[in-house]
């Protein structure tokens, strides 16, 4: 599947305890479902931490880039900037990185990403 064959009956659920100034979550629902979630926080030492999940049954479909745009726009959006996760990265986000990249959805370096305007309208599309 290629990142434009995605579905566009998606959304987006964005939440926050600390009122986006330490982090955030963001769950994605495909037809009224949830698959997948993001949580993005930043700890005491100011590092961020990441944890992204795709229900087993879900995985392979694009998802996990959907949220990551997704948590990469609101990261950015509320000034909290998107960096890569100070622990380290899975395979799959590497994955999901180079198919970023490779698409031209994101730019950056250092572990700081953010969209493009191809990005945002790849994003934009997703739930229009």
């Amino acid at each position: 599947m290629r990142l434009s064959e995605i579905s566009s009956t998606y959304k987006f659920v964005v939440t926050s305890q600390s009122d986006f100034t330490r982090g955030f979550r963001v769950v994605l629902h495909v037809n009224g479902f949830p698959v997948g979630r993001y949580s993005y926080v930043i700890d005491d030492e100011g590092l961020s931490r990441h944890d992204v999940e795709v229900a087993a049954d879900q995985r392979n479909k694009k998802y996990g880039i959907a949220l990551t745009l997704k948590a990469m726009q609101v990261a950015n959006d509320y000034d909290l900037g998107y960096e890569q996760d100070s622990l380290g990265q899975t395979a799959d986000m590497d994955r999901v990185y180079a198919s970023l990249f490779k698409n031209g959805l994101i730019t950056g370096a250092l572990g700081k990403f953010s969209l493009t305007g191809k990005g945002e309208d790849y994003l934009e599309s997703l739930t229009t």
